[in-house]
């Protein structure tokens, strides 16, 4: 607005010099540089103004152009007719340079929204809105970066291709998300709750949390899992079987925890289903 102001001020002032020196015919040489700053000025107005700025500017060189010919049919001053032609390219030139920053407005709004929605699917399982597995590991990594100690629990859904088998993949979607609802109420803001693949779930527990937080966060989770959910009049239900490395203890690295969490889960399923197990290097 500041910007606006001032230029109305310096085209007002140009405007009575102009008329000042139209009147005086030894004095006409200064037109075609005022003319000149004019043309500046109301190009100003709509680069730095935008909508508002061209409004402004086209009223102010009618205006100007109106004057010019009042000069010209009422006293004859022929020496206005430039500034009635550059009042007229002018307003051309301030349409052309706004309709082309509108078009470029729009297009840099339009391609921040894409990338929005191109960020989000990137980072983000559509079907339950849980962060994927591309989020899960800068927040893992970003953690260790930080030295930060935290365990990542994997959350394995036991024999949930039975229920695709036997109500259909459309059951089965519907059963996962009410699943990644209920794990992402236990997990809280504090900790990451993520949906890794198909079927599996992956929290990163943060420093705070203590073995017996670890546990006691595992058994809730097995929880979820063990309480029906009603999806078309069917009661539904699997078992679960949690699987938790942690860093530093267990790696040094996103992929080496992650990794570990992995080979917990090979020891989870040898040793039977619907259990809680923590990585070991000895399997």
């Amino acid at each position: 607005m500041p910007v606006l102001i001032v230029c109305i001020v310096l085209f007002l002032v140009l405007f009575v010099a102009q008329r000042s020196i139209s009147a005086n015919p030894k004095l006409t040489g200064f037109n075609g540089i005022i003319a000149q700053l004019h043309v500046m000025i109301s190009v100003i107005f709509v680069l730095a103004n935008k909508k508002l700025g061209f409004i402004v500017g086209v009223v102010l060189n009618v205006v100007n152009l109106v004057s010019g010919l009042m000069a010209v049919l009422a006293a004859g001053q022929k020496n206005s007719l430039p500034s009635i032609a550059i009042s007229v390219c002018t307003i051309i030139i301030m349409a052309i340079i706004y309709n082309y920053t509108s078009k470029n407005e729009k297009m840099h709004d339009e391609l921040m929204e894409n990338y929005e929605v191109l960020s989000y699917l990137a980072y983000y399982d559509r079907l339950t809105q849980m962060p994927d597995r591309h989020l899960f590991m800068e927040n893992l990594e970003k953690d260790i970066e930080e030295n930060k100690q935290c365990a990542v629990a994997c959350v394995n859904p036991v024999d949930f291709r039975r229920v695709n088998d036997t109500f259909g993949m459309a059951t089965g979607d519907d059963l996962i998300k009410v699943y990644a609802e209920r794990i992402e109420t236990i997990a809280g803001e504090e900790n990451c709750a993520t949906r890794i693949s198909g079927d599996e779930f992956a929290v990163i527990l943060e420093p705070e949390n203590s073995s017996q937080d670890i546990i006691n966060f595992a058994g809730r989770i097995q929880g979820v899992f063990s309480e029906p959910v009603n999806i078309n009049r069917n009661s539904l239900g699997v078992s679960s079987s949690i699987e938790i490395a942690m860093f530093p203890k267990d790696a040094g690295s996103a992929e080496d925890v992650l990794r570990c969490s992995e080979k917990a889960m090979y020891m989870s399923k040898n040793n039977g289903k619907n259990k809680v197990c923590f990585y070991s290097p000895v399997v």
